[in-house]
């Protein structure tokens, strides 16, 4: 990996008690998106992983390192308010770790008995167990699988396994939200990813356009105005840099150029704007949505800015036709107006 020498030197440590067949050690990553924590936990646990490998073929069957690891997006067991619970993150471990005929579904189950299924999965395998939660923040106020699952030897829950825990988050204020029980448990160790400067995200740019385009078809100038702007719009994320660069050579290649000109750039740029605003609307529940169209159509009838009472009238509206198409009312929405 580019440019993360220090932090995976940092990162590494928290590896090799797993090579060298000691308990693992649980970590808590964060830092903004965009700035290589889940592409250094894949670098690290391919290595890792390859490492054991070679090291097992020298040793004898009862002397070699078992490692399991389970990685789990948080984010993909979200609801309509964009968080979830342990009880669904729990059902998430075991049907990665049950064949798919086998699974559970994420409801009609006590909580507590998901969290017995899991960890009687979880003992099943051998050695080492490396549990991967990436987006960990999305995880609500419960945090009782935060809590436990890194102490789940210690409390009796397995017995033939060691469980290793790493959580992955965005969210800065997310550590300090956590309870003390729960920081003292994840939080062994603690691992900031910085944002990219300027010059890092240039020389991770510069790799990639070596790899994807013709040498005639971008320039320095190039790779410094897509590095620029990431870094001043995206908080330094490579990430955005990347995504920057392969937008602005496909607008080139339409436009029929032969190099990446900065116009091509600055409508990428302008793209990718619009993409992230439609998608942080598509990402709001029902009632924000509501909130967004009654202020359109206030904004285009000329009524913005506009008062609360003018606010509330046309939320109201709205609401009232979208639940006149399916046949509901309109209370449950406006009461708390």
């Amino acid at each position: 990996m580019l440019c993360r020498d220090d932090v995976l030197k940092q990162y590494t440590s928290v590896f090799k008690p797993i090579y060298k067949g000691r308990p693992p050690q649980n970590a808590f990553l964060y830092g903004d998106t965009g700035v290589g924590k889940t592409a250094a936990t894949k670098y690290l646990r391919e290595n890792l992983e390859r490492d054991i490998e070679q090291k097992n073929q020298q040793l004898p069957v009862g002397e070699r390192t078992t490692l399991n690891v389970v990685w789990i997006n948080c984010e993909n067991f979200t609801t309509a308010d964009h968080k979830t619970s342990s009880y669904q993150v729990a059902v998430g471990i075991v049907n990665r770790l049950r064949d798919k005929g086998n699974r559970i579904t994420g409801t009609g189950y006590a909580p507590q008995d998901v969290y017995d299924i899991m960890y009687e999965e979880l003992d099943k395998l051998e050695g080492t167990v490396l549990v991967i939660l990436d987006e960990v923040d999305k995880i609500s106020n419960d945090d009782t699988l935060l809590y436990e699952l890194p102490r789940s030897r210690d409390i009796g829950y397995v017995e033939n396994v060691r469980v290793g825990v790493i959580g992955i988050s965005n969210d800065y204020t997310f550590r300090k939200n956590l309870s003390p029980k729960v920081k003292d448990s994840l939080c062994e160790t603690e691992i900031k990813f910085p944002a990219y400067d300027a010059e890092e995200l240039s020389e991770i740019l510069r790799v990639r356009a070596r790899l994807a385009l013709y040498d005639d078809a971008y320039s320095q100038e190039t790779i410094s105005l897509c590095s620029a702007l990431a870094y001043q719009k995206a908080s330094g994320s490579a990430r955005r840099a990347i995504r920057l660069l392969r937008r602005s050579a496909e607008i080139a290649e339409e436009d029929g150029s032969e190099q990446v000109e900065e116009n091509h750039i600055r409508q990428a740029d302008k793209d990718l704007e619009y993409g992230n605003i439609v998608e942080s609307i598509v990402d709001q529940d029902d009632e924000k949505l509501y909130i967004l169209k009654a202020l359109a159509h206030l904004d285009n009838a000329g009524l913005t800015p506009a008062r609360t009472r003018t606010i509330h009238t046309a939320y109201a509206r709205v609401v009232r036709t979208y639940n006149q198409q399916r046949g509901g009312g309109a209370e449950a929405f406006t009461r708390k107006w």
